[in-house]
């Protein structure tokens, strides 16, 4: 019985081994097939997610390309439209502006031409009424024998009129005093005064 249970324990230990062996044959030879089968299929699924991949990014960059395209045209043309338009407010304003200074400037210069003139000829009408003036009191006659006379005299200048009167003194015998007065038809009052004396 001994040698049967030796011989019988021998097989089965043989028999494990064999069956360990063989199970790990198997198992090795499937893991293999697995393995390769999950590799071809991982292979084929990367290279199909790639060329999808791809694919999609070359529409997304096309589609991008496009849409900038389209936004710088739209942006371009709404800004070249901004630029035209404030450039010709810019000329419109400007115009206006110098229209305005233009018109202004003149206005301003014939204001002082104006006053100018105007200033000239009330000038020239006072000087011609002071020659006037002075014409009427040269004018004035005096009588020399008598120790008091008085006289009156007119005189014109151009567009101007006077009228003047004086006295005169015979203080003593080579002495006199005289005063005059004119009126000038520019409202000017002139005075003069003077002493004459002979031996």
């Amino acid at each position: 019985t001994d040698d049967l249970l030796t011989t019988e324990r021998q097989a089965r230990i043989t028999g494990d081994v064999a069956t360990l062996a063989a199970a790990r044959a198997h198992s090795d030879k499937n893991d293999k097939k697995t393995l390769a089968s999950a590799h071809t299929y991982t292979d084929q699924k990367e290279t199909t997610i790639n060329n999808r991949t791809d694919g999609l990014l070359t529409t997304e960059r096309q589609a991008r390309i496009a849409g900038d395209a389209a936004t710088l045209a739209a942006a371009t043309a709404y800004s070249d439209a901004g630029d035209l338009l404030t450039l010709k407010q810019a000329t419109t304003y400007s115009d206006i502006s110098a229209s305005r200074a233009l018109s202004e400037a003149n206005r301003y210069t014939d204001n002082k031409f104006r006053n100018l003139n105007n200033k000239i000829e009330r000038a020239e009408k006072r000087l011609n009424a002071g020659i006037a003036g002075v014409t009427a009191i040269s004018s004035i006659p005096y009588v020399a024998e008598n120790s008091f006379s008085y006289g009156i005299g007119v005189g014109n200048y151009q567009n101007a009129n006077a009228v003047a009167a004086g006295i005169q003194y015979k203080t003593s015998r080579n002495t006199n005093i005289r005063l005059n007065i004119s009126w000038d038809s520019s409202h000017n009052t002139a005075i003069g005064a003077g002493v004459a004396g002979g031996w």
